[in-house]
């Protein structure tokens, strides 16, 4: 099923708003295909209605991963990725990797999450990204909690380290427009230092400046960012563990279903034996009889040799159907 037949059936779009996602998408890939340029320096501000044209890109240095890849990889193809009971992904290893770049990429680019909002939560467009997350993997609905709280992280990392590496190095707007950030457009960049004034042009305190002070600025973005990785590296680990736990309890139920077969296997065994034993039991009992009925026989005739017993013995077994 094509991507736009899908999301008519889902009733999430009307048809002709979907052809024209179709179009936009096929021209803005083959505008990157043939400028070799990763999807999020070509695609246009929708606010302000620029043109794909008009957005020329600053290439300085090898930059951040662009994943050409993953952006050119059509819906029939997309990757399925394995999620846990918390829709937080577990494998396979290298799509979790790839997805987790996807959407540190996406928190980065000031198209799909602009950073002039204050929080995550009041930046637009959260369900078009789902959308787009999932037309490149196959993912679960559960895992979408996981995915916007990646991008949330991602985002305000980005929008922290934006600011202590350029807003807090300059004293004036000018010094700041004079030396822009690699990875946000010019006009973006007016837009994020207006964002810090209010309407009335008077400066916006900071909170921290408030609470902590420059002084001890840097201190505590080194604890922040102590505290993230710690963060991301308990849930790793609490991962590890649970899958490592998940295996403790098929192998345990292996060796259960194995030892149960082994304890079904000797009691067969067992019930063969004592089948064994009734029959020879049975055998023993009817060849006594016999050898009783025969003395008492010879006892009322003693003409009764045992040549005579034994000729009618045989005599008879012949004789039976």
């Amino acid at each position: 099923m094509a991507m736009d037949d899908f999301l008519v059936t889902q009733n999430q779009m009307d048809p002709a708003e979907v052809q024209q996602i179709e179009k936009d998408v096929q021209q803005l890939e083959q505008v990157r295909q043939n400028s070799k340029r990763p999807l999020s320096t070509i695609i246009p501000l929708e606010s302000r209605g620029e043109s794909v044209s008009a957005r020329v890109p600053k290439k300085k240095g090898r930059g951040p991963s662009n994943l050409f890849d993953v952006h050119a990889r059509k819906w029939e193809d997309r990757v399925t990725i394995y999620c846990n009971g918390k829709g937080q992904p577990i494998g396979p290893e290298k799509a979790r990797k790839e997805l987790t770049r996807l959407l540190g990429s996406i928190a980065h680019d000031y198209n799909w999450a602009p950073l002039t909002y204050t929080y995550w939560k009041k930046v637009p467009n959260k369900e078009k990204i789902w959308e787009f997350v999932n037309s490149k993997y196959i993912l679960p609905v559960e895992a979408k909690d996981w995915v916007m709280e990646t991008l949330d992280q991602s985002w305000r990392g980005f929008k922290c380290r934006l600011k202590r590496d350029h807003y807090y190095m300059y004293d004036t707007y000018e010094e700041r427009l004079k030396h822009p950030p690699e990875r946000v457009p010019e006009q973006a960049m007016r837009e994020l230092e207006a964002s810090q004034d209010d309407q009335s042009g008077e400066s916006v305190k900071d909170p921290f400046d408030e609470v902590m002070g420059n002084a001890r600025r840097e201190e505590v973005m080194k604890s922040i960012k102590s505290v993230v990785t710690a963060d991301v590296q308990k849930d790793t680990n609490a991962e590890i563990k649970e899958f490592a736990k998940e295996k403790e309890v098929h192998a345990a139920q292996e060796a259960e279903i194995e030892r149960k077969t082994k304890d079904l296997e000797s009691e067969t065994l067992k019930l063969q034996e004592i089948r064994m034993d009734i029959e020879n039991q049975q055998g023993n009992i009817t060849l006594d009889a016999v050898i009783s009925a025969l003395a008492k026989l010879r006892q009322k005739g003693p003409s009764l040799t045992p040549e005579i017993i034994a000729k009618a013995i045989v005599s008879t077994t012949t004789n039976d159907p």
